[in-house]
């Protein structure tokens, strides 16, 4: 089992039966939580009848990276 982690910030974007797709905001290494400046990026999941499914890459949470969630 994959292990849920922490996302400074989150939205829905759109959704239909099966397939929701979440906006998430990016930051810059230097970025305090208040202000972020490295956009955002949709992905899109998919629900499988069991589980939902990542139809995107899921921007990383590695502050080391220069734009992450």
């Amino acid at each position: 089992m994959r292990r849920l982690l922490p996302v400074a910030c989150i939205a829905a974007a759109r959704r239909d039966d099966r397939t929701i797709a979440l906006l998430y905001i990016l930051y810059r290494r230097s970025d305090p939580l208040c202000c972020p400046t490295g956009g955002g990026k949709i992905v899109r999941f998919r629900w499988n009848v069991t589980r939902l499914v990542s139809l995107d890459g899921i921007p990383t949470n590695a502050f080391s990276a220069p734009v992450h969630r």
